[in-house]
């Protein structure tokens, strides 16, 4: 399978997606600091951080932060937003599945927006955990944000097609239960005519799987939440699933 995840950064710009995903940053980053109890000062490792909505803000508050993508063109728009906001951050390029950070060096980790499932592999994506788990200090938490099987199925729409000023996004998604993967491709023509084109194949895993592969990396305690809140998960919002290394 493509390595289709390297090309989403300049979709996104391509189509202005970064703006629409922006909006709800200031509010999904203070559910987290909340959620995990985070205090100024606190190491923070969000990977894949992208174009550093949330990792820009977390700074803010006094944390210290370290964000790592794959994707250039996002870290670059990561770097313009640390600058305009007075942040220091430290972004890297780097591997979700082979972190360049230190052991036990993070007091959370930050897994946003569906990052888990993009590999190929069931062994690939739990390394994602895994590594996480490695990089967190004992009694750290890790915190993932996705959608899960059970949502997906529910709201599943095979077409669907947005105007963004003057730009058209359309989207075909087809769900293999058998496989347990999302099929999908987002093509965003421009005004001028000029297409960008991406076909994605991430894994939509239940609530049930992920939380075996959290237990399976090492974490405890692992909680189960719909979206940002702090109700217990449903059917029918996204999830925020929690774990932590053992002190």
């Amino acid at each position: 399978m493509e390595e289709w995840w390297r090309r989403l950064g300049e979709l996104y710009l391509r189509a202005g997606e970064i703006e629409a995903l922006d909006s709800a940053a200031e509010a999904e980053a203070e559910a987290a600091w909340k959620l995990l109890g985070l205090d100024p000062g606190a190491r923070i490792l969000d990977a894949p951080c992208g174009f550093g909505r949330h990792a820009v803000r977390l700074a803010t508050w006094g944390a210290t932060v370290w964000g790592v993508d794959l994707d250039t063109a996002l870290l670059a728009e990561a770097r313009v937003r640390a600058d305009e906001s007075g942040v220091e951050l430290e972004l890297t390029e780097g591997d979700i599945r082979e972190l360049p950070v230190p052991d036990a060096w993070a007091d959370a980790v930050l897994n946003l927006a569906g990052s888990v499932g993009m590999f190929e592999t069931e062994a690939d994506n739990l390394a994602v955990l895994a590594e996480a788990f490695r990089v967190l200090a004992p009694g750290g938490a890790l915190l993932v944000e996705t959608s899960h099987r059970d949502q997906l199925v529910n709201e599943l729409e095979s077409r669907t097609w947005e105007s963004r000023d003057g730009t058209l996004i359309l989207r075909r998604q087809e769900f293999d239960p058998v496989t347990g993967r999302l099929s999908s491709s987002v093509t965003v023509v421009e005004e001028s005519g000029e297409r960008t084109e991406a076909v994605m194949a991430p894994r939509v895993y239940s609530i049930t799987e992920l939380a075996d592969l959290f237990a399976r990396a090492g974490f405890v305690g692992v909680e189960a939440f719909a979206g940002w809140s702090r109700s217990p998960a449903t059917v029918g919002e996204r999830l925020v699933m929690t774990g932590r290394k053992p002190k």
